[in-house]
C-alpha cells in the first residue's frame, strides 16, 4: 500500500479524530439542493468564515460537535467528542502527576530528542506542510505528497539508498488522499484558510463544469494533468470527509453539500446489493470488481458524518461480514473480496492481513461488536515473531 511522508506526518494528529465525533457534523445542516437526474449531483460555491483557535489536546474531538451546533443553531452536544477530550485531558494529567511514564522518557532512552509538548510536535507537522510545493495555476493548489530526500542519500545500504533527487518518479505527484488528510489536519488546527485552499482545488477538479460532479482520480501533476487514472472509492470518500470537517468547523453548509454529492455518486456507481452489501473499490463500475474492507470503512465514516443511515448500514454490514472471512486469519478482518466478477463475493485467498482494516475499523466503529475488535487487535499487536504485525526497525536517516 502506498505511503507518503505527508500521510505519515499528519496521521499522528488524526488519531485524535474519529468519525463518531463528527457523526452529526452535517447531518442536520440546512436542506441540501435537489440532486440532478443523473448520479453526478451538484454543489454550490461557498466562502469560509474566519478560523477559530482551540486547545490542541481537544480540538480534533470538539471541533465537529461545535460546528454541528453552528450549522443547526443548537448547543454543541457530542458524547464521543466529550469522551475523547476527557481521555486526552486524563492522559495529560496522569503524565503530570507521575502516575504514568511520559513518552519523553522512552525517547530519551533511545537517544532521540522528544517534543517538549504536544504543540511543539504539531508545529513540526505545520512546518512540513507549509514547505511542500503546490500546484499551479490557481485554483489548483494541492500539496506535493512526498518530501525531498535527505541530502547525501538514504544511508549506508548501498545501491538501495541512492535516492532520487526529486519526488518518487519522473513527475511529482499530488495525491488526492494525502491532500484530503492535510485539509482535515488544517481544519482541526484552526487554519481554515489553508484547508480552504486545498478544498477549493479539489472542488475545481470535482466540478469541471457547473453542477456536474466528476469523481477524483488518484493523483495529479503540478499543472493538474492526471498521473494516476484510477478512481478509488476510498480516496473520494476521504475527500468527502475533508469537506464535512470543514463545513462543520466553518459553519458553511455548502461544503457539506459537496460531500453529499461525492457520497451519492460513489453509492450510485459502486453499490452492491447481495448479502455482503457494501461498495466496490474502484470505478467506473466494472473496472474494479472487488470490495475492500478499508474502502467500506471510509464509506461508513462519510455516510455517518452526513447522517445517511442506509448507506452507513450497507458499508457497516460489509465490514462486519469481513470478520473471519479470511480462513487463514479467522480472528481478523479480511482485506476484502476477490475481483473476478462485479461485486465479487468470493474469498481472496492470497490476501494478507492488513493493519489498516483492523485499526481504521476500531476508530470508525464500523463493526459494533467489541469482542471481535478486541480479538483482532490482540492478534495484530503481537510481535511478528508470534504471528502478529508488530515489528521494530531503525530509522537510519534520523
Amino acid at each position: 500500500m502506498r505511503k507518503s511522508l505527508l500521510r505519515a506526518g499528519v496521521g499522528v494528529f488524526l488519531l485524535l479524530v474519529s468519525s463518531g465525533a463528527a457523526a452529526a457534523a452535517a447531518s442536520e445542516s440546512p436542506a441540501q439542493p435537489p440532486r440532478g437526474g443523473d448520479s453526478d449531483g451538484s454543489a454550490a460555491t461557498a466562502e469560509a468564515t474566519v478560523p477559530t483557535q482551540q486547545a490542541p489536546a481537544a480540538m480534533a474531538a470538539a471541533a465537529p460537535a461545535q460546528a454541528a451546533s453552528r450549522l443547526r443553531g443548537a448547543p454543541a452536544a457530542s458524547a464521543t467528542a466529550s469522551a475523547a477530550a476527557t481521555a486526552a485531558d486524563d492522559a495529560e494529567n496522569a503524565e503530570k502527576s507521575g502516575t504514568v511514564e511520559p513518552p519523553e522518557a522512552s525517547a530519551r532512552e533511545a537517544g532521540l530528542r522528544p517534543c517538549a509538548h504536544r504543540e511543539e510536535c504539531l508545529q513540526i507537522i505545520d512546518a512540513f506542510l507549509q514547505r511542500q510545493p503546490r500546484q499551479q495555476p490557481a485554483p489548483l493548489s494541492l500539496l506535493q505528497a512526498y518530501d525531498e530526500p535527505t541530502a547525501g542519500g538514504g544511508g549506508p545500504c548501498g545501491a538501495l539508498c541512492h535516492l532520487r533527487p526529486r519526488c518518487v518518479s519522473e513527475r511529482c505527484r499530488y495525491y488526492v488522499y494525502d491532500n484530503a488528510v492535510a485539509a482535515i489536519y488544517f481544519t482541526h488546527r484552526g487554519n481554515l484558510s489553508e484547508a480552504k485552499v486545498i478544498l477549493e482545488s479539489l472542488k475545481s477538479l470535482l466540478y469541471p463544469t457547473p453542477r456536474a460532479l466528476k469523481l477524483l482520480y488518484s493523483a495529479y501533476s503540478a499543472n493538474g494533468d492526471v498521473l494516476d487514472w484510477s478512481i478509488d472509492t476510498g480516496n473520494n470518500a476521504w475527500a468527502g470527509m475533508a469537506f464535512v470537517h470543514f463545513a462543520a468547523a466553518s459553519g458553511d453548509a455548502c461544503y457539506a453539500h459537496i460531500a453529499r454529492d461525492i457520497l451519492h455518486s460513489l453509492a450510485d456507481q459502486a453499490g452492491c446489493y447481495d448479502d455482503l452489501q457494501g461498495f466496490m473499490g474502484r470505478l467506473p463500475r466494472g473496472v474494479g470488481k472487488y470490495r475492500a474492507t478499508e474502502h467500506n470503512i471510509d464509506m461508513f465514516a462519510l455516510a455517518r458524518m452526513l447522517g445517511e443511515q442506509d448507506l452507513q448500514a450497507r458499508a457497516g454490514n460489509f465490514v462486519s461480514r469481513m470478520y473471519s472471512f479470511n480462513p487463514g486469519s479467522p480472528q481478523t478482518y479480511a482485506t476484502g473480496t476477490a475481483g473476478k466478477s462485479e461485486c465479487d463475493a468470493s474469498k481472496d485467498w492470497g490476501s494478507p492481513v492488513a493493519a489498516d482494516t483492523q485499526f481504521w475499523n476500531l476508530l470508525a466503529d464500523a463493526d459494533p461488536d467489541p469482542s471481535r475488535k478486541r480479538t483482532s487487535l490482540q492478534l495484530v499487536l503481537r510481535p511478528s515473531s508470534e504471528g502478529g504485525l508488530l515489528i521494530e526497525d531503525e530509522d537510519i536517516l534520523g
